[in-house]
């Protein structure tokens, strides 16, 4: 971890994406957080709740480089108290920061670009937990085990339970484990979900057997010192269970798992996707609840014009066959505000058959 007089944290984050059959693992990087003042001591408090509300958006900006605000604090305190009961050693300096410091800042009228934000973070935790989740804060830390490797964690606070599930939902692994927060799975990493509260932890470097009994030790204490509940996105029960690959279920705003502007979302948009597989084939279904039957109009034509072929100023919901994917089927039906899509079906019957039951549950 490269550092300047201690005026620079740096975090890298790894996590698995399982947006793909592949399920690729995605790098999740913290770099560089600039400071002009150190770092302010964060006293022990009691657990983070989700009670917890974001700065007040009249107060004054101030006049230095992003510094912890009260609830980014009390997540580093949490990442701090988490480690020491987990044996672990804090590596440099907590970062702490809000959804404010973490946000581009707005160009200048004129300017040919806008100015870099404090920080950069590419990936989902730069791009969907800022803008399609609504975070409140971010606490993120390295930490060093007694045998040497080093434990990146990250803890972000979203403004509701199904924001901080959509997060988790977003590079769960495959194998869910009970007992350490309302949700959790390991694959190359942990996620967890509690609350309005996601939490991300990775070795560096990957130690699958020490990995297994590590980040979930880490993962207990962290969910221990966070209250609150909630529950799933209503969304979620509305895809259909049968064939369906349980840990691709993804919940979004704007950023959906296949090309967002063949489907016309934006950010009054909420929506679920699942991964399915019959035999070998794997294929996708999404749900989107429009804001109004003008948007879903606008979104089922938009699908029809990029994915079926067909004309984006008319026609009816339907399944159609697309002819740059020899031998597979994508479909689009609409209900109200509320529209279902197929991507990459095996027959022309799985797609309907899936369209209709997705349809079968969603209202408005």
């Amino acid at each position: 971890m490269h550092r300047s007089a201690g005026a620079f944290i740096v975090a890298v984050l790894w996590v698995a994406w399982l947006a793909s059959p592949a399920r690729s693992a995605k790098v999740i990087e913290l770099w560089k957080v600039r400071k002009d003042r150190p770092p302010e001591t964060v006293q022990p408090s009691s657990p983070v709740t989700d009670d917890a509300q974001p700065p007040d958006e009249g107060a004054p900006a101030p006049d230095e480089s992003p510094t912890p605000d009260p609830s980014s604090a009390r997540l580093a305190e949490v990442l701090t108290q988490a480690a020491a009961r987990s044996g672990l050693t804090l590596t440099g300096e907590v970062a702490a920061l809000s959804a404010e410091a973490l946000a581009p800042p707005p160009a200048d009228e004129g300017a040919e670009a806008a100015a870099p934000p404090p920080v950069e973070l590419p990936g989902v935790l730069a791009t969907e937990a800022v803008t399609d989740y609504d975070l409140v804060a971010l606490a993120a830390a390295d930490f060093t085990h007694p045998k040497g490797q080093t434990i990146r964690a990250a803890l972000v606070q979203m403004r509701s339970p199904a924001g901080a599930w959509g997060l988790f939902s977003r590079n769960r692994g495959e194998q869910p484990l009970a007992g350490l927060a309302q949700a959790a799975s390991f694959g190359r990493g942990l996620r967890l979900w509690k609350g309005r509260h996601a939490v991300i932890l990775a070795g560096d470097p990957p130690d699958p057997l020490a990995d297994k009994v590590r980040l979930p030790k880490l993962g207990r204490d962290i969910a221990a010192l966070l209250s609150g509940g909630g529950a799933p996105p209503e969304m979620v029960g509305w895809l259909p269970g049968g064939n369906q690959l349980a840990h691709s279920v993804v919940y979004f705003h704007a950023e959906a798992p296949i090309d967002s502007d063949s489907l016309g979302l934006s950010a009054d948009s909420e929506g679920v996707a699942a991964e399915y597989q019959v035999g070998d084939t794997v294929y996708g279904a999404l749900i989107v609840r429009y804001p109004d039957g003008e948007a879903a109009l606008a979104g089922w034509r938009a699908f029809m014009a990029a994915r079926l072929g067909g004309d984006a100023e008319s026609g009816t919901p339907g399944s159609r066959r697309t002819a740059p994917e020899a031998g597979r089927w994508n479909g689009t039906r609409a209900k109200g505000r509320v529209c279902a899509f197929v991507v990459g079906a095996g027959t022309r019957n799985q797609a309907e058959t899936l369209l209709a039951q997705a349809l079968g549950s969603a209202h408005d």
